[in-house]
């Protein structure tokens, strides 16, 4: 374009055209840039993961304390928190005192029906004594010719009914002992012991479950709840993640299911632009569940290939934010 002005006066005028220029080309350019990321690179939307666990309540109750804090190293078996239910404790409290109350009531009439037997028993073997000692008499008037055949005879009898009736109640205390053992292990009180102590193990086992416990060793993610928060069984109280190399977890088209095979190598970039080479370890799976922050509006649950990565290099300890955004381009 000819411009008739001077040439001290063209550069402002030259300028004013290059930036119109640059206005009008300006979305093209941006329009190319992501045509060909679209279309002439193999992009998908990842996480970097550790693949946390939640852990969720077993039981009802109320948390009692905290011991742990988001970001905090832990040990396998390292009680997390702890959680109060007063209906639970107060059933095993009930639970205790009945049966300490069967236990009492089974002592107590097994001694009393014991009791009685023992004093039979006594009161034969006195008997048995007071006979042994007129029978010792009449041998001696015997002997001396002092008694006739039918007298002796007499005492002899009386003598061996009071050695049967010792025998007997003997007998009888043993079979109270062999009805005492079967009745603590078949009788209605030691069904009913049974049924009450089944009851109590499950109400300790769901009260012991009110503790709860890591599984392994890791790290805290995320703390759901607080002291004096009520919960209920299946809400999430802590997230935890284990002590092992972070990965990448990419949701990728199913049309590019050729560039995600194992061994396929990656670059995943991160949200400050840094970047990271990575391989597919693990066997494509198909989902249809993409984490809430990688979902657009109204997209709504499109099929997706879930792909896993492992990096080449070691990652810095400062880049391991569970479930940061990154991209991976394959």
């Amino acid at each position: 374009m000819k411009v008739v002005y001077g040439q001290a006066k063209r550069g402002g005028y030259r300028l004013r055209w290059y930036l119109t220029l640059a206005l009008v080309v300006s979305p093209l350019l941006v329009m190319g840039y992501y045509l060909f990321r679209n279309y002439v690179l193999v992009i998908a939307l990842g996480v970097v993961t550790t693949e946390p666990v939640t852990i969720t309540a077993t039981n009802d109750g109320i948390v009692d304390t905290l011991r742990v804090e988001p970001g905090e190293s832990i040990a396998e078996s390292s009680v997390l928190l702890t959680m109060n239910n007063a209906v639970l404790a107060s059933d095993i409290r009930f639970l205790e005192a009945e049966l300490r109350k069967l236990d009492k009531r089974l002592t107590d009439s097994t001694e009393e029906e014991l009791v009685v037997y023992q004093q039979a028993i006594d009161e034969a073997k006195t008997n048995l004594e007071v006979m042994a000692s007129i029978r010792k008499r009449y041998d001696t008037y015997r002997s001396s010719g002092k008694v006739s055949d039918v007298d002796y005879a007499a005492i002899i009898s009386v003598h061996s009914q009071a050695e049967q009736l010792v025998n007997t109640k003997t007998v009888d205390y043993q079979r109270a002992l062999i009805d005492r053992q079967v009745s603590k292990a078949a009788g209605p009180v030691a069904q009913a012991q049974r049924q009450l102590m089944g009851n109590l193990v499950v109400k300790k086992a769901q009260y012991d479950s009110l503790t709860i416990v890591t599984p392994y060793g890791g790290n805290i993610v995320d703390v759901q709840v607080a002291v004096g928060s009520r919960v209920f069984i299946g809400d999430p109280l802590l997230t935890v993640s284990r002590h092992i190399e972070p990965k990448v977890v990419a949701y990728l088209n199913p049309r590019y299911l050729n560039s995600a095979r194992q061994g396929s190598k990656a670059s995943v970039k991160f949200p400050d632009g840094r970047r990271y080479s990575a391989t597919v370890t693990e066997k494509v799976e198909m989902t249809s569940r993409l984490p809430a922050h990688l979902a657009k509006p109204f997209e709504g649950q499109p099929a997706l290939l879930k792909v896993t990565l492992t990096f080449d290099q070691a990652l810095e300890k400062n880049m391991w934010v569970e479930s940061i955004p990154v991209e991976v381009i394959f």
